[in-house]
């Protein structure tokens, strides 16, 4: 219990920091809370606004909200962890969902027929028989004990969940929410609050949870808000200690936010597409493919010198990079959860070639300048440089977590960076935190 006290207690105020754009990659479309004095708010609501933007008058600053977004999500999975994976079941009711008790519903028992000489009658132990159906006390208590001890098999129980994921499912399947499109939502939901809270932008995010919607749940059979609806009644029930109005409306925000974001998002691949895949398989070959990449490494390198030191290859890899890189912004719209795998594999080895994140979004302006002298339709201009911008956000974002102080300081062969570093982390985890680094 004290650990879960102190977890409840811990405030974790990654607000403070400073929050920038990530490098290389686009701006971000998320819309945070406005910090803005000068308008008059004549109610105590909190909601959007005639001009579409939320009010928050309950908080001092978007810092607050965002702060406080992120504490108690820290709160959820701090529970799930202390508890092997599961979180604490918590005593208080949820005003959120409605837990049924366990019900235990179980079938009359056929009762048995002694084998006499006609077939009737009940059976009878030795002591009961001899004294004439009599059963002493001490005899039918032990019976009593072994018939409760007994296996039930036929006992059906109501499991509570304890984690939010399973929290989210229950919810959908009692609100007949789909299944499916909830599942695809979960997969990316952690990094979806992480990255608004203390970057304060969303990015490719909301782009790939657009295309394997379109992807894997049909048209119609879904509703973006059935999410929405999952997260605040789970949110409920599992911190209804700390759950407030605050709480309630900063989630509010957050999820509307993201709702509004994959709205935008999902009329793209269905659009983009077929316009793509007949560009590059039909109106080009491998060549005029190659040729194309090549010209625009050159247009790369006419920009940054940079990358012409860095990027030492022949003339033949650098083409067989921008074809892989054409290949991909057109199997992202086929299979983007198997893409978006493939690509943070690819931006970890990126991270030992030591690879300026801001390098991934000029190239795609120079593949994008190339396409535009090649065709003017617009869906294909528009559809490749949207895929290939998710492809290179993806690949930034891998390298710029992946490259920590410590793997850099070891990559560089810096032997007193690395010391410097290593000083900074408590004796008892070195080991560890070198083996992930």
């Amino acid at each position: 219990m004290d650990n879960a006290d102190n977890a409840e207690k811990k405030v974790v105020d990654n607000a403070e920091k400073k929050r920038q754009p990530r490098k290389g990659v686009r701006e971000s479309k998320t819309k945070l809370p406005e910090d803005d004095d000068s308008e008059k708010k004549d109610d105590s609501k909190t909601g959007p606004s005639k001009s579409g933007k939320y009010e928050f008058e309950e908080f001092d600053s978007q810092e607050e909200v965002l702060t406080l977004i992120l504490n108690s999500w820290d709160l959820v999975n701090s529970k799930e962890r202390l508890n092997g994976g599961k979180a604490q079941a918590s005593m208080e009711p949820a005003s959120g969902l409605t837990v049924q008790p366990v019900v235990q519903v179980q079938e009359p028992q056929k009762a048995e027929k002694k084998r006499g000489f006609f077939g009737g009658g009940k059976k009878q132990s030795k002591s009961s028989s001899a004294a004439g159906g009599y059963t002493a006390p001490q005899e039918g208590a032990e019976e009593a004990s072994k018939a409760a001890h007994a296996p039930q098999n036929d006992i059906k129980q109501f499991h509570v969940p304890e984690t939010f994921d399973e929290m989210v499912r229950l919810n959908a399947a009692m609100t007949s929410a789909n299944l499916q499109y909830i599942g695809i939502m979960l997969d990316h939901f952690d990094g979806l609050v992480r990255d608004t809270c203390q970057l304060g932008q969303l990015q490719e995010q909301t782009d790939i949870l657009a295309m394997r919607i379109c992807k894997e749940c049909k048209a119609g059979q879904y509703k973006l808000s059935e999410f929405k609806i999952c997260v605040l009644a789970s949110m409920r029930s599992l911190i209804p200690a700390t759950w407030d109005t605050k709480h309630e409306k900063a989630w509010v925000w957050l999820a509307d936010s993201i709702e509004a974001m994959i709205k935008d998002s999902l009329p793209l691949p269905p659009k983009y597409e077929r316009p793509v895949r007949r560009f590059l398989n039909e109106d080009m070959n491998n060549k005029e493919m190659r040729d194309m990449g090549l010209r625009a490494w050159y247009r790369l390198f006419k920009k940054n010198d940079q990358v012409e030191i860095l990027f030492k290859q022949s003339n033949e890899r650098l083409k067989f990079i921008a074809e892989q890189a054409l290949l991909y912004c057109q199997k992202i719209y086929k299979d983007p959860a198997g893409v978006n795998t493939e690509i943070q594999e690819l931006g970890t080895k990126h991270i030992m070639w030591r690879v300026k994140p801001t390098y991934f979004q000029a190239f795609v302006q120079c593949l994008d300048e190339e396409i535009r002298e090649l065709t003017d339709d617009v869906n294909v201009i528009n559809g490749i440089n949207w895929s290939l911008t998710v492809v290179a956000t993806i690949m930034a974002r891998t390298v710029e977590n992946g490259s920590t102080p410590l793997l850099m300081a070891a990559l560089s062969n810096d032997v007193k960076g690395l010391k410097a570093v290593l000083a900074e982390i408590p004796r008892g985890v070195r080991g560890r935190a070198m083996l992930y680094a």
